[in-house]
Parts: structure tokens; sequence; C-alpha cells
């Protein structure tokens, strides 16, 4: 069996999303088929569709037909958005609070999203290799709650006992802003020092225009036999370690509670 778990959300000098996303998910499928693989699980992206706004995600749809097209029984996951330690998006958004006067919400932060525990991701990957009567599916993997991108960033400062920070920018400024980096990203093989390389490019920016909540009707962890965990009081102790006041600290800067 084989699981394909490759994917990067910026382009670089090295690769663009088509390499990345198509050309070596198609590989990877070709390449099980011909070694006589019998399972192939390949993880795409909620909101991956050939008309999305984002080129990442009309890329993942692109990857999604490679792969079907090279290995017809290989299963698709669509995770949301992704929280955990070391994730990417919740401790992003954290890290910046530490270096930025305020952390930027396109467009307001309306976009939804019903943020996934990676572990209960790995628990669907976990349950496709292991029941053959789901070959050849597509499963959306979204968490039980929906939460708006706004929300999202208040919990952080709410976890880092810190007032809130935020401001509104419009999408089409936020993406002017961002075309420099973007651009220079493009031309170096390493991410750029700046801000996390995929937050807040242009095509970052548009892909906030989609909502990641679970489509009606689409299967996702309930035909998997899986309960998915709450967002809503989950343990986020990779952000609470970077509380300035330390661990445990509160507003006023004491210690040793953690309401």
């Amino acid at each position: 069996m084989v699981v394909n778990l490759l994917g990067r959300d910026f382009e670089t000098g090295n690769f663009s999303f088509a390499d990345v996303h198509v050309e070596a998910a198609r590989r990877v499928a070709a390449a099980a088929a011909a070694a006589g693989v019998t399972r192939l699980v390949h993880l795409s992206h909620l909101g991956a569709a050939p008309g999305a706004p984002s080129r990442l995600l009309r890329a993942k749809a692109a990857g999604e037909a490679a792969v079907l097209d090279a290995f017809p029984g290989a299963t698709i996951l669509r995770p949301a958005p992704m929280f955990g330690t070391e994730d990417r998006l919740l401790r992003a958004w954290a890290a910046m609070s530490k270096v930025l006067p305020f952390i930027p919400l396109v467009d307001g932060g309306r976009t939804r999203m019903a943020l996934v525990d990676v572990r209960d991701v790995a628990a669907a990957v976990k349950a496709v290799v292991e029941q053959d009567a789901l070959a050849g599916q597509t499963y959306t993997l979204a968490g039980p709650q929906e939460a708006t991108v706004r929300e999202l960033v208040e919990l952080i400062f709410h976890t880092l006992r810190e007032p809130v920070r935020a401001l509104a920018v419009p999408s089409a400024l936020m993406a002017l802003a961002g075309q420099p980096r973007e651009l220079l990203q493009r031309l170096v093989p390493f991410p750029v020092p700046v801000l996390p390389a995929e937050m807040y490019t242009p095509d970052n920016v548009a892909g906030m225009a989609v909502d990641y909540v679970m489509p009606p009707g689409a299967p996702g962890f309930a035909e998997l036999g899986i309960t998915p965990r709450k967002a809503e009081g989950m343990n986020l102790d990779y952000i609470r370690s970077m509380r300035s006041g330390g661990y445990l600290s509160d507003f006023a800067g004491n210690e040793g509670r953690d309401t």
C-alpha cells in the first residue's frame, strides 16, 4: 500500500504547484500501479476544484484526476485545514502575533473553516488502508465545528492571554501587498524568511474566498466510522508556550492559573 502525503502550499524556484500536486502525484500513482500496489491513498485538499479561485486548489483538483487516471482504484482524501502540534495555521498566526502589530484579516476574516485534528486525518488514512471496501472512493475530512478566521484569530490571542490585535484588510489590497514576496518566492528554492511562505500571498488570499466546510452530502468521517474531535476546547499547548509571561501567565502577568 502507498500513502501519498506530498504537498506544498507555496511555489519556489524549484517546484510549481503543477510540479508537486499534478506531475509528482501522477508519477507516484503510475509507479504504484507498475509495482502492483493494491491500495493507494492520495491526500488532496477540501475545496479542490477545476474552477477554484486559487491556483493551489485548481492544481489539487488536477492532481486528483491525474492520480485516478494512473490508478483508478485510488482513494482520495480531502482534509480541511488541519490543526495540531507544529501546524502551519494556528501556530503560524500565533508566531506572527509576536512580530507584527496586528494579524491581517482578509476581508474581515469572514472565511469559515471546519478545522480538522491531524490525528483524525491519520485515523482516516488508517481506516482506508485497512478496509478494501473503501478503495476508489473520495472522502471529505472536515471537523464537526465551523469557525470564521476572525474567531480563530481571537482564540489564538485568548490562548496567549493577550488583547486581540487584528485588522480587516480588503482582499485586493492584501493580494497587492503580497505580490512582490510571491514573485520573489518563485525565484528562490527556499522559503522567503519574512512571514510563513504560504500565507498572505496573492494565491493564498484568493483561496480565502472559499469556505472550508463540509459540502452537503459528501462522504466523510461518518462513512469511515470515525467521530472527529471538536476544535472547541482543544488543547493548544503548542500555542500556550508562546505566552510572553510564561506558560501559565494570565493578562496581569500572574502565574499559576490556567483557566
